[in-house]
């Protein structure tokens, strides 16, 4: 009677134990745990101790036995477990819980052929809408994301909550990657709604990147890190989209390992170098200013174009080591020029935004003092990516700057936002016109009509307004008809070392004597 109270699953396996102590007899005894129910009671959790004594007149015997009902303390224990592995804010499994849900699926993988799939997001501007709505809405958002994530998975697949606003998604299909493609449809259809919390709509968006086993391979770090690699490809090419790990992607993070692990030693070893490209006056054509444009020429992989190593030494933050070298650099050759050439370095956004000790206003004032070079001789070439975001911080260096005697000059103008009130905030000294409205088969109408609305811009605002990318007299002709102050491009001259400058600050750089040289 007291076996058919025992739950099915324990009930053979206590059945097994109460035979083996008839068989052994006098002195027997065992410990175990058990699940009991009886009808209409809840399932309870119960310690069984038997004991076997043997009868007086015979060699039977019966079993002795105590039943503890340890039900609190198991759902005490369990509770606290899955608090373990949970994630306190949303209710969803944690990191750890995750792995062991992903190493449990790569199994299952490995045994019947299922693919498995894992997906790692996260969720767009988390930060800015933190920051601007507050942690209160941040957290509310979290947890209406993770809601949504769970509305559109199927039973057989988990969502996880990494921590910050990483989420990822453990999904097995037997049909790869359709079933994957799916699922992230309804998800990314599903995030095309605005959130609402607390009477506020707050459009989020969500960046994925996707690796599946057994395509990508079954090692789960491995997985894991292919998984990392696709999302931040997602986030590179504009967020909002999801991105697989495929061949090619392997290719490009094979190239960007190399990279990250030459980069530290490049400084040391001396393999950077700077070279100089003249930006003229368009009214004397002699050179003004010289802007300083960073080579990489690496032992074994040959020349790194600055558009391979640039956007990695951001993400390592070595941008900040190499910018400071730049600037140290740039200012120490322009020593040896005339008084009247400045020399204009480009600037990272990174560089603005370090948290270190050192802002960047201090990094300026250190290769000034160190080299010598009179404030007034240095231009600082920002973007867009600059200004956008910390306003505040970024605005007292730039005006510090000014105040300084350095000049500060807006690059890319005319692309991005172009944002006219930067132009209120900032106190710029040059707009640099992007070399895109300059292209190679001819101005088109609208290109045209912005050239010469930003010329008049500079003049209305007494800023000198600079063209980039001139390759052809007719594009000179037109940007200093239109009354642009200075110009810079292929057709006076193309970046060269410092010690292949000599002779181009006595000679004007006017388009047919370069095109001759």
């Amino acid at each position: 009677a007291f076996l058919k109270i025992i739950d099915g699953e324990d009930r053979d396996r206590i059945s097994g134990l109460f035979e083996n102590a008839f068989e052994k007899k006098n002195g027997s005894q065992f410990m175990t745990r058990a699940c009991i129910r009886k009808s209409g009671l809840e399932r309870r959790h119960v310690q069984l101790s038997f004991v076997f004594e043997k009868t007086i007149s015979d060699d039977s015997g019966c079993l002795f036995g105590v039943i503890h009902d340890i039900t609190e303390s198991v759902n005490a224990l369990n509770a606290v477990k899955r608090a373990s592995l949970h994630d306190s804010l949303t209710g969803l499994p944690n990191r750890e819980k995750m792995m062991d849900d992903f190493d449990m699926a790569i199994k299952r993988t490995k045994r019947s052929g299922i693919s498995t799939g894992l997906v790692l997001m996260d969720v767009d501007h988390f930060k800015s809408i933190n920051d601007s709505h507050g942690h209160p809405t941040g957290d509310a958002l979290l947890q209406l994301v993770a809601e949504r994530l769970q509305n559109n998975i199927r039973d057989t697949d988990t969502v996880s909550r990494l921590g910050g606003d990483e989420f990822a998604i453990v999904h097995t299909s037997t049909d790869v990657p359709r079933g994957t493609l799916a699922m992230l449809d309804r998800i990314y259809k599903a995030f095309e709604a605005p959130f609402e919390i607390e009477g506020k709509k707050i459009f989020a968006s969500i960046s994925s990147g996707i690796s599946l086993a057994p395509i990508n391979g079954l090692d789960m770090e491995e997985l894991i890190k292919f998984a990392d690699l696709a999302l931040y490809r997602a986030k590179q090419d504009g967020k909002a989209c999801y991105r697989f790990f495929d061949e090619e992607l392997d290719k490009k993070v094979r190239e960007r390992r190399n990279i990250e692990s030459f980069l530290l030693e490049a400084i040391s070893n001396k393999q950077f170098q700077l070279y100089y490209q003249p930006i003229i006056n368009c009214a004397s054509r002699k050179v003004i200013c010289l802007e300083a444009l960073i080579r990489w020429h690496h032992p074994q992989l040959g020349f790194i174009p600055p558009d391979k190593f640039i956007s990695v030494a951001e993400d390592t933050g070595d941008i900040i080591q190499i910018g400071q070298w730049v600037l140290e650099q740039a200012c120490t050759d322009a020593l040896s020029w005339p008084k009247h050439v400045s020399v204009s370095v480009n600037v990272s956004a990174v560089q603005f935004r370090n948290n270190g000790s050192n802002d960047f206003f201090e990094s300026v004032v250190s290769a000034l003092e160190k080299t010598g070079l009179e404030p007034s001789r240095l231009e600082i070439e920002i973007t867009e990516r600059v200004i956008l975001g910390d306003n505040t911080r970024v605005l007292c260096q730039l005006n510090a700057l000014r105040d300084l005697g350095v000049k500060v000059v807006l690059d890319d103008f005319g692309v991005g936002y172009s944002s006219l009130s930067y132009l209120q905030q900032f106190r710029l000294n040059k707009l640099k016109l992007d070399r895109s409205f300059l292209p190679e088969g001819g101005m088109t109408e609208q290109a045209e009509v912005i050239i010469s609305a930003i010329a008049g811009l500079g003049k209305s605002l007494g800023l000198t307004t600079c063209a980039e990318g001139v390759e052809t007299i007719e594009q000179f002709e037109r940007i200093r008809q239109e009354g642009y102050v200075q110009a810079q491009g292929y057709l006076f001259a193309k970046p060269a070392p410092v010690d292949e400058l000599t002779g181009i600050f006595d000679t004007e750089l006017t388009p047919a004597s370069s095109l001759q040289r």
